[in-house]
C-alpha cells in the first residue's frame, strides 16, 4: 500500500466526522428512497400504527398485529436508526385474542428528552356505528425496554376512541380521546411515573361528529382542541390548562375560518405540535360554503403561550370526500413542523402528502407528494405519520400488495426540512450545499488527484 492509499480513507474519516448529519443527509423533500422498516408474516394484517422521534437522530414505530390465521392481536414497538435498521428486539407491548368484534387497534406513541415512550392503543369490543371501542389503554416503555403493564386511560364503561397522545421532555403526557357515554372528549395529564396530575376532563360537546381531539404538552400547560357546534357551523374550539390546577380547563380562543368561513362551516381533523416559546402550531381541515360554492382548504395557525391565537395561512385546497384518515403533525421543538396526510383515488389510499412550514410560512413545495401507491393493492394504510426532530425527519405508512404477500411498514427518511436544505421545486436537485461539506469534497478530489499522479 503506498502513502496516499493510507492517507485518503483515514482522510475522509476525519473529514465524515466534522461534517454535520443535517450535511450528508439528503432532504426529506428530495431523497427518492423508501425504507422498508418492516415486514410481517402474510397472514398477518397491521391494524394501525404511529411514529414518533427519539434522541440521537433515532426514532421508533408502533403498530398492532391481528394475525388471521390465530386471531392474536399484538401491539408491537420497535426503535429504528437513521437509516430505518430495528434497532435492539422488537417489543409486545400488549396482546390479546380477539373475537368478531373485540380486539386491539390504532395504537399512537410518544416519547420524552431521555428516549422513554408512552404507547396508547384502543381495545375491547367496538361500537357497531363506529370503529370506537370500549377502552383507551396505556403502556410506559422505559430506555430499558421495561414495559410496564397496561392500564386503564379511559374511564373504563362507555365507548372511547380517536386518542391522541403528547410527552414532553421532562416526560409529562397527556392522553385524550372522544367519548360516547357522556357525550364529549375526555382529557387527562400524567406525572412522569404514570399517575394522573389532573382530574379527567370532560370537554362537552357531540361525540357522534366523529371529530378527533388534538393535544400538545409543554413545559407548564398542556393545549387541546376539539369541535363545537355553534348553529349550523362546526368549529374547533381551543382550550388550555395550566400545571398547577388553579383555573381548570380555560377555552380561549377559536381557529380561524379566514376568507372562506362562508357559512355550513366544518372544520375537522385538528392536529397540535409544540414550538417555541411556550406555543403551538395547529393545522386542521375545513370546507364551507361562499358564493354558493364549496370551498376547502388545509390551513395552519400558531397559537401563543396564552392561548391567543396568530393569522391562519392556507397550505392545500384537497377536498374534504378525498381525504383518507386524518392529519398527522410533528414539530422539532424549534419552530420547524411538519404535516402528513393521504389522499385517495378511486376509494383508495394512494398520494402521500407532507407539508413543512415555520414561523415564515411554508418550507418548499406544499402539500408535495411523497409516494403515490400503486391502484388495487389489498391493504394500504389510511393514515400517513410523521416524525421530526433536528436530526432527522420520517414519513411512515403501510401497504400490502395483495392477500398472500406481506404487509410492510415503510418510512421515507431525511434530514429535517429547513428552508437552506430544500431545493426550489423539491425535484431531488439542486439546493442548498453546506460550505463544510463543499470544502470536503474539494478536499478529497485534490487528494485523489495527487494519489494517481504518485501511482
Amino acid at each position: 500500500m503506498n502513502q496516499s492509499a493510507f492517507y485518503m480513507p483515514a482522510l475522509a474519516a476525519v473529514i465524515g466526522a466534522l461534517l454535520p448529519a443535517s450535511a450528508v443527509a439528503v432532504s426529506v423533500f428530495d431523497t427518492d428512497e423508501i425504507v422498508d422498516l418492516y415486514q410481517a408474516e402474510a397472514q398477518v394484517r397491521f391494524q394501525g400504527f404511529d411514529v414518533t422521534s427519539l434522541p440521537d437522530g433515532r426514532f421508533a414505530a408502533t403498530w398492532v398485529e391481528h394475525n388471521i390465521d390465530t386471531g392474536l392481536d399484538q401491539v408491537k414497538l420497535a426503535r429504528f436508526d437513521q437509516d430505518g435498521n430495528v434497532m435492539g428486539d422488537i417489543l409486545t407491548v400488549s396482546e390479546n385474542t380477539a373475537s368478531s368484534d373485540s380486539g386491539l387497534s390504532d395504537p399512537i406513541v410518544g416519547s420524552n428528552g431521555d428516549g422513554g415512550m408512552v404507547v396508547v392503543w384502543n381495545a375491547g369490543s367496538s361500537m357497531s356505528s363506529s370503529h370506537c371501542r370500549e377502552h383507551v389503554m396505556l403502556s410506559r416503555v422505559g430506555t430499558d425496554d421495561n414495559v410496564s403493564a397496561p392500564w386503564l386511560a379511559s374511564m373504563g364503561y362507555g365507548y372511547s376512541c380517536d386518542a391522541d397522545l403528547a410527552v414532553n421532555q421532562d416526560g409529562w403526557f397527556v392522553v385524550g380521546m372522544s367519548y360516547y357515554t357522556d357525550p364529549g372528549y375526555i382529557v387527562q395529564v400524567y406525572g412522569p411515573e404514570g399517575y394522573g396530575r389532573s382530574p379527567p376532563f370532560l370537554l362537552r360537546s357531540r361525540a357522534d361528529l366523529n371529530i378527533p381531539i388534538a393535544v400538545a404538552l409543554q413545559v407548564n400547560s398542556a393545549l387541546f382542541i376539539w369541535p363545537d357546534v355553534e348553529g349550523d357551523n362546526v368549529v374547533l374550539t381551543v382550550s388550555r390548562y395550566d400545571f398547577d390546577g388553579s383555573e381548570g380547563v380555560e377555552n380561549v380562543s377559536q381557529l380561524s375560518a379566514g376568507d372562506h368561513g362562508g357559512i355550513d362551516l366544518y372544520q375537522t381533523f385538528p392536529v397540535l405540535a409544540t414550538g417555541v416559546d411556550d406555543g403551538y402550531a395547529s393545522a386542521w381541515f375545513q370546507s364551507a360554503s361562499v358564493d354558493a360554492q364549496e370551498v376547502f382548504s388545509q390551513r395552519t395557525q400558531y397559537i401563543n403561550a396564552d392561548g391567543t391565537v396568530d393569522v391562519a395561512v392556507t397550505i392545500g385546497e384537497d377536498p374534504l370526500n378525498t381525504l383518507s384518515g386524518k392529519l398527522d403533525m410533528t414539530g422539532d421543538g424549534d419552530g420547524t413542523f411538519l404535516i402528513g396526510w393521504t389522499i385517495s383515488e378511486d376509494g383508495e389510499p394512494r398520494y402521500r402528502k407532507i407539508t413543512a412550514f415555520d414561523e415564515e410560512g411554508v418550507i418548499g413545495d406544499p402539500a408535495f407528494i411523497v409516494s403515490e401507491g400503486a391502484s388495487g393493492s389489498h391493504d394500504a394504510s389510511a393514515n400517513t405519520r410523521v416524525a421530526l426532530s433536528g436530526d432527522l425527519a420520517v414519513v411512515a405508512w403501510y401497504e400490502q400488495e395483495d392477500d398472500s404477500s406481506r404487509p410492510i411498514l415503510k418510512a421515507r427518511i431525511g434530514s429535517p426540512p429547513k428552508r437552506s436544505n430544500v431545493s426550489p421545486g423539491s425535484s431531488g436537485g439542486g439546493g442548498f450545499i453546506d460550505p463544510v461539506l463543499l470544502f470536503g469534497s474539494a478536499l478529497l478530489m485534490l487528494l485523489h488527484r495527487f494519489a494517481r499522479k504518485r501511482g
